[in-house]
């Protein structure tokens, strides 16, 4: 599919992937270093000290809900840097009312008429 693509989709779609490969590190890779630490710690490689335990326990927690919050905002990640979301998204917002026809004017978003807003099925 990337192969056949034009280019501007080539470079649409190397972004997205991107994005979503950073973010993904950027939210779990915290997670696997304490765990590993921890790991560590467990098979005596790192000596346990009590201190550091209870620090390992706390940051496990920390680094774990980082990296479950990561799964609820993957869905907005791919939906915001996403082409048809971002035209799509003002038309959604003017069929309910909650932004103008000039808005969507002043904004270039296309499809609009003066009796509907057009939205595609493809959102």
């Amino acid at each position: 599919m990337l192969f056949k693509a034009h280019m501007g989709q080539k470079h649409q779609a190397m972004r997205v992937i991107f994005a979503v490969v950073l973010i993904f590190l950027l939210y779990w890779l915290p997670y696997h270093l304490v765990l590993l630490a921890d790991t560590l710690m467990r098979t005596r490689v790192i000596k346990e000290i009590c201190e550091h335990r209870n620090d390992i326990g706390q940051d496990l927690d920390a680094t774990e809900i980082l990296g479950i919050l990561h799964s609820c905002l993957n869905p907005l990640i791919y939906a915001f840097i996403g082409q048809k979301f971002c035209h799509g998204f003002p038309k959604i917002l003017a069929m309910h009312g909650l932004v103008s026809k000039e808005f969507l004017v002043r904004h270039h978003v296309t499809s609009y008429t003066s009796s509907s807003v057009n939205v595609s099925s493809n959102l």
